[in-house]
């Protein structure tokens, strides 16, 4: 486990700053969270030892274990409980075999894939990132066993991008997983129910169990429709996380508890570090057949000018489209007049970490937030980014219980639709009043 250092011998920087960080830390820890990430700590220590094994020399080896983590076993749900509950596991292919802890220990430096794809991009496997990318994700998620143990929400995020036959087991499969102290209550695990009212129990169950509504940030969102999904659950099949952009993550608030640990294998972000709603826990409730979601917040603002970003836009390209979507909105608020491209990049970067004296420049943190999310202004003069399908009119409100602002597409009846969680700036001391959500 990690320990904070001490004072003395931190370098040059804002002590109180750091305070902020190891209270933030804190915070995390008891709220868990959906996201494992770290640095390449190792890497970074020995850059000229690891430039080799990025050449195209080593291409032949790299594809040796590219076919290997190619193979559908590697991507299942169900294999995750057989290796996470196994003591002395091996892994087999066709007559070779391989203790499971050496695989976990090949697998520990294959954290960083943002920052790998800039040295992957002079070699020639380049053209197939994205796919190794998650090919390479599901390696280090099985055999790291992070989350073993963990709550449900967590699980559930973390084996979205496997495969399962029957889509009810990307629910009942991981419930085994589940640590003691999260137990209870959890979905029964019952095959004569459909996968709409098993995703709906889940959803619930959750809320309740965790009492958090960060599980919509997962939430299958406006247009989805199909398979009596009701927008405010989670659709957990694969193919409905491909059309998803990346979490939001404040890599800011991790930066120095990265830097003092030294090695990815023990600097753990609980949570994502942000907290819309401070401490407030959720007030909900469900009708009988939960398809309505009631909570409590407050709508805070009106979308009034958005703008998409396409894919493979280079980031110069995304500051220009949200200068020129902020700009129909400088005659109502004078005060956008002064808004820089320095103050618009930290918008799109969602306030996250970048250092141009590493391998993560703004550049790229850039163009990896807003891969399939909009840059918006609202009509008080806000401005934010959220989901690809923002629209003007939708509404940014904060629910109790959230730690994302939220979009939110009215509806009938005083209803409204989740879009997606957004980011950006809000003033405090609103009404909170209930919103109703299907």
């Amino acid at each position: 486990m990690w320990k904070a250092p001490p004072l003395s011998s931190l370098p040059e920087i804002d002590r109180a700053k750091y305070d902020e960080w190891l209270e933030e830390r804190k915070q995390n820890q008891t709220r868990w969270g959906h996201q494992v990430v770290g640095y390449p700590v190792l890497y970074y220590m020995f850059q000229d030892t690891y430039d080799a094994f990025f050449e195209d020399s080593r291409q032949a080896d790299w594809e040796a274990l590219d076919n290997l983590l190619a193979r559908p076993w590697w991507s299942r749900t169900w294999v995750v409980q057989e290796v996470w509950h196994s003591a002395n596991a091996l892994l087999q292919c066709g007559g070779t075999t391989l203790k499971w802890k050496t695989v976990e220990k090949a697998m520990c430096y294959q954290e960083g894939w943002d920052d790998m794809g800039c040295l992957v991009k002079k070699t020639s496997r380049w053209q197939l990132w994205d796919t190794l990318k998650r090919r390479y994700g599901l390696a280090v998620h099985i055999s790291q066993k992070r989350l073993l143990g963990s709550k449900l929400s967590d699980l559930l995020w973390n084996m979205w991008d496997r495969e399962a036959t029957d889509p009810r087991d990307k629910v009942f499969a991981v419930l085994g997983l589940v640590g003691e102290e999260y137990a209870e209550p959890l979905p029964c695990i019952d095959y004569s129910k459909p996968m709409g009212r098993i995703y709906r129990e889940t959803a619930a169950s959750v809320i309740r169990g965790e009492k958090s509504l960060d599980i919509l940030l997962a939430a299958s969102g406006a247009g989805s429709g199909e398979d009596e999904l009701p927008s405010w659950v989670p659709d957990w099949r694969r193919e409905a996380n491909d059309e998803r952009p990346a979490l939001f993550i404040n890599g800011s608030r991790m930066r120095i508890l990265v830097y003092f640990s030294g090695s990815t294998d023990v600097v753990l972000l609980h949570g994502h570090g942000y907290s819309a709603s401070g401490d407030m826990e959720p007030s909900v409730r469900f009708d009988e057949e939960l398809n309505v979601l009631h909570a409590r917040g407050f709508l805070f603002d009106v979308v009034a000018h958005v703008t998409s970003v396409e894919e493979g836009v280079a980031a110069s390209h995304i500051v220009e489209a949200a200068r020129s979507t902020l700009m129909p909105s400088v005659e109502a608020h004078p005060g956008l007049r002064g808004v820089t491209n320095d103050d618009l990049k930290v918008i799109l970067r969602a306030g996250g970490f970048a250092d141009p004296s590493t391998l993560r420049p703004e550049d790229q943190v850039i163009e990896n937030i807003m891969r399939r999310r909009s840059f918006f202004v609202t009509t008080s003069g806000r401005l934010g980014i959220g989901p690809s399908d923002t629209r003007q009119g939708d509404d940014i409100a904060i629910l109790a219980g959230c730690n994302f602002p939220m979009v939110l597409r009215p509806g009938d009846s005083s209803h409204h639709i989740v879009v997606g969680e957004a980011y950006g700036k809000y003033s405090p001391g609103l009404e909170w009043f209930p919103i109703v959500v299907d």
